[in-house]
């Protein structure tokens, strides 16, 4: 049990040391193994962003050197690069500060959560409809990391479709969130390579369709760290949806 917690929260509380000497030796390996990989992580999150921060400052120069170029189309083009590896740096560094963020575990309702992400998007007249017969969905958990997790798979619904449905309910112990959209949705071949870090399904290099490649990842790492799990699958005739299940608190009620 102690080795599952651990594969979905690295931040998990260790393990106590009690018991006979051979139960205390693998609660020690498991703390150790614990802290190995955490300093492993870390190290990397700081190299991924010292880089990125460090790749900022020749862009601005190349930037400001562009201005110097007298044909206008091709300025413009080195403008136009130079503004999406900017995007992009600003992207790696985001994934950077959320692997190396330290919320808090709280309890949190996730209906007044989803329907406060609807509502921003209605504010600006977007069409995106919340279903939801719940009145509460008590969860445990770090809310700013669901809720970033949560508007990236808003966003991509209302990217690639016109109309976007939001519904949630519960069954037993565990809660489902389903975002439905009515765009061209995914090939099937892409359906688990899309999860993975800096891979683009839509092959156009416009960073408004296709992003850099990391919204996917993030999401559902967020969402495995709070032992939910994620699944797409394709509408038809058109579109996609996302399937979204987290455990309930112990303590929820309807």
């Amino acid at each position: 049990k102690a080795a599952e917690r651990l594969g979905i929260d690295l931040h998990t509380r260790p393990l106590d040391i009690y018991g006979p000497p051979v139960v205390k030796e693998a609660a020690q390996a498991i703390n150790k193994m614990q802290h190995r990989i955490q300093d492993l992580i870390r190290d990397r999150t700081q190299m991924l962003a010292a880089i990125s921060h460090d790749l900022r400052t020749p862009i601005t120069r190349m930037k400001l050197r562009s201005q110097f170029v007298d044909d206008v189309q091709l300025q413009a083009k080195f403008v136009s690069d130079l503004d999406e590896m900017s995007n992009m740096i600003s992207e790696v560094l985001a994934f950077a500060r959320d692997e190396a963020s330290s919320e808090k575990k709280v309890r949190f309702d996730l209906t007044s959560l989803l329907d406060a992400i609807v509502e921003e998007y209605r504010s600006v007249g977007e069409n995106v409809e919340f279903i939801c017969d719940l009145q509460r969905t008590p969860l445990k958990g770090r809310p700013i990391s669901i809720k970033r997790a949560l508007n990236n798979i808003i966003n991509n619904a209302r990217r690639y479709g016109d109309q976007v449905r939001v519904r949630v309910s519960a069954k037993g112990q565990q809660v489902m969130i389903w975002v439905e959209d009515d765009g061209p949705g995914i090939a099937e071949q892409e359906m688990e390579h899309v999860f993975e870090p800096f891979y683009r399904g839509e092959k156009s290099r416009n960073r408004d369709t296709g992003g850099v490649g990391l919204g996917l990842a993030v999401t559902r790492d967020i969402i495995v760290a709070h032992g939910g799990s994620i699944q797409l699958e394709n509408r038809k005739p058109s579109g996609l949806r996302v399937r979204i299940q987290f455990p309930l608190s112990a303590s929820s009620s309807q």
